[in-house]
């Protein structure tokens, strides 16, 4: 998939997907997680869903060598009305996963088992 195509393929998960989404970074399709937890290696928001789309992917440009074990996941966050979508990594492990939110600076990490935040 070009760049321009995994754009919009992008543009139409955001769109369809407002309450939130992770998908595969290199084929962008929606895994179906039971456990883990996702953590943000970036902190992307915007007022234009498609601005942050373009940033996310050229971002994720400087992370060749890791490529097949980034996530991005997105969702709108209505206190504020930004689009938020991050590169994402998934770790199973509980403390590496904190230990993780540390280290990038995130406030949260996504649980897939409870689907809330901690």
């Amino acid at each position: 998939m070009n760049k321009k195509q995994k754009l919009n393929n992008l543009k139409k998960v955001i769109k369809q997907n407002k309450d939130g989404f992770t998908c595969e970074f290199r084929t962008l399709k929606q895994p179906c997680f039971k456990s883990g937890y996702a953590i943000g290696i970036t902190n992307l928001k915007a007022k234009n869903p498609l601005r942050i789309a373009k940033k996310v992917l050229l971002v994720a440009s400087g992370f060749k060598q890791i490529e097949k074990s980034l996530f991005i996941g997105g969702w709108f966050c209505d206190e504020d009305k930004n689009y938020y979508i991050d590169l994402s990594l998934i770790e199973q492990n509980k403390e590496r996963a904190l230990y993780l939110k540390e280290l990038f600076k995130q406030k949260s990490i996504f649980d897939f088992k409870t689907f809330g935040c901690l």
